[in-house]
């Protein structure tokens, strides 16, 4: 048993009553201050830090900031969705030994600088 496993007698069983009745918080402390930074308007101004630093964004990705432009994008127009193929093939020991030679080979002749002949599987 490690120093952070408490003793069997005294940990939670299922069907007693929780020892933490109402649970994780929604948001942390933290979260909350950031909100409220955020959210807070600067007098001289009349805006929010978020207006400011939607403004300086916006300014950024004009000048050619490909990141900027991404965010901004990604927060108004909502991200791609993005596919992922789970298909695979299983290869025998042996052919997958073979590919990995053959990939080699072909790293090898590339790095000699010699034409490519064989293509790796």
């Amino acid at each position: 048993m490690n120093g952070n496993t408490p003793p069997l007698e005294t940990r939670w069983k299922p069907g007693c009553t929780s020892p933490n009745p109402k649970g994780r918080p929604r948001t942390s402390v933290f979260s909350q201050e950031i909100k409220a930074a955020l959210a807070e308007v600067d007098p001289k101004l009349q805006k929010s830090m978020v207006e400011r630093l939607v403004e300086m964004a916006c300014r950024r990705a004009l000048q050619g900031s490909y990141k900027h432009l991404e965010l901004l994008l990604g927060y108004a127009e909502g991200r791609p969705a993005q596919s992922v193929d789970l298909t695979t093939k299983i290869l025998k020991p042996e052919e997958h030994a073979d590919s990995i030679i053959a990939h080699l080979d072909h790293l090898t002749a590339e790095a000699d600088g010699q034409p490519d002949t064989k293509r790796p599987n």
